[in-house]
């Protein structure tokens, strides 16, 4: 029998196999593989990342676009259906085009002109040599195309121009051009050209690469351009300088590119050397190029602004989908850039936000298995998963609403890892646990039981702890006389194997966990693993079945020369330690303590008191559905003080009790 001083023992001393133990291991092992395929995914940022991240920022920006009503220092001319109309079918000769800019400068005052044309052959001589003259006189912007990699081929057409960067600095990564397609060269000595190349995802543009390398040179794009030029006509300095700003990022690069009266402007790139068009909504007003050329508009609508030259007509093919309209002219982007480049709209904080996003990340992995260790199922887990996603993506929406803030979309990369590595790993420990609990707890409790220990939280089931438990002993009297009076060791094994079996009947009726056999005796308590709030009840009323269960036994062996068997039961109810106990080489759910030593010596006492049955005191005070009578004191082995017992013959059960005491 287990002694009383072991409860002074730590709790987690009694297990070899210590519950939380393994599930920690496992916990942190795999969250150490999701943090480092996060890292891993966040740091090369694969394709397929980075569409799903750009696909969720090109949702915030269709339907979260910022409105402003600020009047907007750039507006587009529209060569649109009515100009082609009215002027002629496209395409226009050069002479016709060098003539609406004429008109735009010189009788509207705009400040600077972007053409979004390509020039690419000379077919107009004439027209050619004043769009020329023209570009030398006012700030007037070219267009020119470069071919990226998957973009395009590797012809290179016309002569390359414009504003250039001569050395592109260490630690800068741009797109590298494998062809490009230029003005012919009798616009070659054009001051100002930029390329007006762009990226689509999901269809959508939404990014632009500032500068495209060829040759060892940097070539910026059209909107960086118009301004550079325009800034040029006005006195300012008309200079690219271009300088990486180094930041501790891990996908983005921010430069400095372009002085902007007295401030450097400031572009943040991504790896690969794009950056997103910032979209906002405004009270643009696109004119017709007609309109222009005919006079019809009030001079005072495009004094001093920058006007970008594109087309809406069908005909022209320069309708493109955007965050703003599924059909928005190709102008839209460099207009955009263009305000972007001439507001005071702060900038994206991105280092502050990347490590934001990974404390967000970790502190929201670490709450799930937090939850793990609490023992939530897999509906809760992805429950809480769903939560978080939502509360991020809500979280990335408001600050694009608010600041244009991007707000990086690695901890939805966690969560998505945490469903398809950790809730599928769940699951299947899961089903082993729920296996092994079946496989441990099938012998010691009835199915009734075991079927609602398998619906409760698993983490706490094996732990050894301390709790109150309602203890019985129950033995055959005699039964060493009997053994050496029996005919055969076959005989007495099956006897006591249906005497027993009507034991483990009546704790498996009272709800009961069966600890062990011991030879010809039985171990049960009660309270444990599930509690019982009427757990001595619930002892009592077992061993009173016992008792009737093996009288019942008697009388089905009468007439067969059978000499009657008795039990002798001890009941008590006391703190012990209860869980999965034992060592590496063996061990079982069972109960130890002082607790387990009075039941048993209880039992023993049931001998000398010639009864069948002996309750402790303890257990007569919490019994509820019971009247006991005529106490007695006795001493117990092991002990100095007398202690109070019940008997079997004091024992009725009161008028309102239930005939069963079953419920848990």
């Amino acid at each position: 029998m287990v002694q009383g001083g072991l409860l002074n023992l730590p709790v987690k001393n009694l297990s070899y196999a210590y519950l939380f133990k393994g599930e920690r291991i496992r916990y942190g092992l795999m969250a150490g593989i999701l943090c480092f395929l996060g890292i891993l995914i966040f740091w090369f940022k694969p394709a397929w990342f980075s569409h799903i991240e750009a696909g969720v920022w090109n949702i915030y920006q269709r339907y979260g676009v910022a409105h402003t009503n600020q009047s907007p220092p750039v507006t587009i001319v529209d060569i649109d259906d009515k100009s082609l109309f009215e002027i002629g079918d496209w395409p226009w000769s050069r002479q016709q085009i060098a003539q609406l800019v004429e008109v735009m400068f010189k009788d509207y005052h705009i400040a600077a002109a972007g053409l979004d044309i390509p020039f690419l052959s000379a077919r107009d001589a004439e027209g050619d040599k004043a769009l020329l003259a023209l570009s030398n006189e006012y700030p007037l912007v070219f267009a020119q195309l470069f071919a990226l990699e998957g973009q395009g081929s590797t012809i290179t057409s016309g002569v390359l121009g414009g504003g250039k960067v001569d050395n592109i600095p260490v630690g800068l990564h741009i797109p590298q051009a494998i062809g490009y397609v230029a003005n012919h060269d009798g616009l070659a000595t054009a001051p100002c050209v930029g390329h007006i190349i762009r990226k689509k995802e999901d269809g959508e543009i939404s990014q632009v690469p500032p500068l495209i390398a060829w040759d060892g040179k940097a070539y910026p794009m059209f909107s960086l351009e118009i301004l550079r030029c325009w800034m040029e006509s006005i006195g300012e300095p008309g200079e690219y300088n271009l300088r990486v700003n180094a930041i501790p990022s891990v996908n983005y690069q921010q430069v400095q590119i372009l002085p902007v009266f007295g401030k450097e402007l400031e572009l943040l790139l991504d790896k690969d050397g794009f950056m997103r068009v910032p979209y906002s909504q405004n009270d643009l007003i696109s004119i017709s190029a007609a309109d222009i050329l005919k006079h019809r508009v009030d001079p005072a609508l495009l004094q001093n602004l920058i006007v970008v030259v594109g087309s809406s007509a069908m005909g022209l093919v320069d309708q493109h989908s955007t965050p703003l309209s599924d059909n928005s002219i190709g102008a839209i982007v460099h207009l955009q850039l263009l305000e972007s480049f001439l507001g005071d709209s702060p900038p994206m904080p991105i280092v502050k936000v990347e490590w934001a996003t990974a404390a967000w990340a970790v502190a929201s992995l670490l709450l799930l298995y937090f939850l793990l260790l609490r023992g939530s199922g897999v509906v809760t887990l992805l429950a809480a998963t769903l939560m978080l996603t939502i509360a991020w993506l809500g979280l990335g929406y408001w600050l694009w609403i608010s600041w244009q803030w991007w707000l990086p979309m690695l901890p939805l990369l966690g969560y998505a890892l945490f469903v398809v590595l950790q809730v599928p790993v769940e699951w299947a420990v899961m089903q082993r646990s729920v296996r092994r609990l079946r496989s441990l707890f099938q012998g010691y409790l009835p199915a009734t039981v075991l079927d609602s220990l398998l619906r409760q939280p698993k983490n706490s089931l094996l732990e050894p702890r301390r709790c109150t438990l309602t203890i019985l002993f129950a033995d055959i009297a005699n039964f060493t006389r009997r053994a050496e009076d029996s005919a055969s060791p076959e005989e007495l094994a099956r006897l006591t194997q249906q005497i027993l079996g009507r034991l483990t009947e009546a704790v498996y009726a009272g709800n009961g966990t069966l600890d062990k056999y011991m030879g010809d005796a039985v171990m049960a308590f009660w309270n444990a693993p599930l509690p019982q709030e009427n757990h001595a009840d619930l002892a009592i009323q077992a061993g009173r079945d016992m008792i009737a269960g093996i009288a019942a036994f008697n009388r089905e062996r009468e007439g067969d020369g059978f000499e009657p068997v008795a039990i002798r039961i001890g009941i008590h109810t006391g703190e012990a330690i209860v869980g999965n106990l034992g060592t590496r080489f063996r061990h079982s759910y069972t109960a130890i303590g002082d607790a387990v030593n009075v039941a048993a010596r209880l039992q023993e006492k049931a001998k000398d008191l010639q009864e069948p049955l002996v309750i402790s005191e303890t257990t007569a005070a919490m019994a509820k559905q019971w009247n006991l009578n005529a106490e007695t004191t006795v001493y117990l082995r092991g002990r100095r003080q007398e202690v109070g017992v019940f008997t079997y013959s004091g024992i009725t059960p009161k008028k309102d009790a239930p005939g069963q005491y079953g419920t848990l």
